[in-house]
């Protein structure tokens, strides 16, 4: 049985073993990393794992878990925001995905649709869940364009699930000290689907606004 709540020491000390064990799945993968490693970069001996933890697969379930719940917090303000153009929103919206998958020090984060195949069918269930809240927010963004006449008639989902898959893509190749700058990456990203989202005329306006 795990010891109950020891103040900030034991939110420090959880809050280290999630931040190590994400570094070591990114670099070495779930089944290459061991309890062991996990409780050497903390500079625990492997027993105190067992304090906040009771196996590997738990404390991927919670780094998995954390990561998309920090990620909904960054976009729901989106979610029923009709004062913002869509326009406007799409770019936001990819902006902050952009600088949670990819700054610092989140550009060790984990593959997600990889790394669940670890977790339990009721665990898995927890990431879906956030994960479709995820999907339902951007589709409302693209409903609006839509309706707005500010974006051509699309398939939503289509388009929901090529920005995502390319903002995560971005952690295979990116790099922090690189050429490009994170805003510049997600105005990348934005730019290319706009142009395929977007009206004619709205299009236009953006290739002269920028020109």
């Amino acid at each position: 049985m795990r010891k109950r709540g020891k103040g900030r020491s034991e939110d420090s000390r959880k809050g280290c073993i999630l931040k190590e064990a994400n570094a070591l799945f990114w670099s070495k993968g779930f089944d290459r990393t061991s309890m062991k490693d996990i409780a050497r970069a903390c500079g625990f001996t492997q027993g105190n794992l067992y304090n906040y933890f009771s196996s590997k697969r738990e404390i991927l379930h919670s780094v998995i878990l954390g990561e998309m719940k920090r990620l909904i917090a960054l976009i729901q303000p989106l979610e029923n925001d009709h004062n913002t153009s869509p326009i406007e929103q799409l770019r936001i919206f990819i902006l902050r995905h952009v600088e949670h998958t990819l700054g610092p020090p989140e550009g060790q984060l984990l593959h997600l649709d990889f790394e669940m195949r670890h977790l339990s069918p009721l665990e898995q269930a927890d990431i879906i869940q956030l994960r479709d809240t995820y999907d339902k927010i951007l589709r409302k963004i693209i409903r609006r364009g839509v309706d707005a006449n500010l974006f051509a008639k699309v398939d939503e989902k289509l388009f929901n699930y090529a920005i995502a898959s390319m903002i995560v893509r971005a952690r295979v190749w990116y790099l922090l000290e690189g050429e490009l700058s994170l805003t510049e990456i997600s105005d990348g990203i934005f730019r290319l689907f706009f142009y395929g989202l977007g009206s004619r005329e709205k299009i236009q306006q953006e290739v002269e606004n920028k020109a």
